[in-house]
């Protein structure tokens, strides 16, 4: 069959590793420098490994090398999309390839296929640890929601309001009603107001 089993008489595929106690596959690499294990089939390569001209960052690479990175994670937790040898300088960097008018993009995608008035669709926090109690903590966050039926069967039927919510020093979760919202007509309604705020502002 062209198998090869460790651990197993009857491997399942080409090779298969198995134990009753050891849990993972170590590549060491013997010497500083890096440490990779390459996918491809006919088509497309991807190199996948540690890093060590770019400070060991794990990386997701395309092509049969480490220098095409996609992906990497760095030793400090931060992550980069697209960046390169470029460290980034924030927690989540995504860069784009360089060519005019090409925006870096950040995608909240929910995935519910029936979308009706005041479904969340998507939502942007942000937390806190401080001390004590259970972290993280909730200060702010902006809910991007449905502001009617959605009917994507209509070209740019997809009506959304945002939602700009944070917490006061009073001790009471003030996270259910927003602080103001920009609704699907692009009108800004303040609190829990119905009624959309005007410009410019009249007098008697």
């Amino acid at each position: 069959s062209r198998r090869v089993g460790i651990g197993t008489t009857l491997p399942s595929q080409i090779l298969e590793l198995k134990s009753s106690s050891q849990t993972k596959l170590l590549i060491n690499r013997d010497a500083a420098n890096d440490a990779e294990l390459e996918f491809k089939n006919t088509e497309q390569s991807w190199t996948t490994g540690i890093d060590r001209s770019n400070s060991n960052a794990y990386t997701i690479s395309t092509g049969t090398s480490l220098g095409s990175a996609a992906l990497l994670v760095y030793t400090n937790g931060k992550v980069g999309v697209g960046t390169g040898s470029n460290t980034p300088a924030s927690h989540l960097s995504i860069a784009t390839n360089g060519a005019n008018n090409t925006p870096a993009e950040l995608g909240l995608w929910s995935t519910d296929t029936s979308i009706v008035d005041n479904d969340r669709i998507a939502r942007i926090s942000a937390q806190g640890s401080d001390s004590g109690g259970v972290a993280p903590y909730q200060g702010a966050k902006i809910e991007f929601s449905a502001d009617a039926d959605w009917d994507t069967s209509t070209n740019y039927y997809w009506p959304t309001r945002i939602d700009f919510f944070t917490q006061d020093a009073s001790g009471v979760d003030r996270s259910a009603t927003p602080r103001f919202t920009i609704n699907k007509d692009g009108k800004l309604l303040l609190g829990a107001s119905t009624q959309p705020l005007s410009w410019p502002a009249t007098t008697a």
